[in-house]
């Protein structure tokens, strides 16, 4: 148990890492909470947005959505991949066009160049 703990903080953390980056890249506001106590990851002037892993692509379309419905801001998924995960980027954007979410893929190896030390 302790280490499904301690797994799950490694990787928030490590999602937080490229939120900020990104955040960098697109000038938006990181950790935006919402009225009803739910934060988006990214929050721009005129979009809203979900940062996550390629296997967590279903629960990112998701949140994107719900953040769109309740802004009224165009949604948007990074959704950040390994190269041998393509087939995650290829299934959130055939799902995400029904949604109107925007996924825009960020390939690991490209972003860990920016993280800060």
């Amino acid at each position: 148990m302790c280490s499904a703990i301690l797994l799950l903080s490694l990787v928030s953390a490590v999602e937080s890492d490229y939120c900020k980056v990104i955040a960098r890249q697109e000038g938006a506001r990181v950790e935006v909470s919402l009225f009803d106590g739910t934060r988006a990851d990214l929050v721009g002037r005129e979009w809203i947005g979900e940062v996550d892993f390629a296997r967590k692509w279903a629960e990112g379309i998701g949140q994107a959505a719900y953040y769109s419905a309740v802004t009224d801001k165009p949604g948007r998924l990074y959704l950040i991949y390994r190269e041998d995960e393509a087939r995650f980027v290829h299934r959130a954007i055939i799902a995400a066009k029904k949604a109107d979410i925007l996924v825009i893929p960020k390939k690991m190896s490209d972003l860990r160049g920016h993280l800060e030390p």
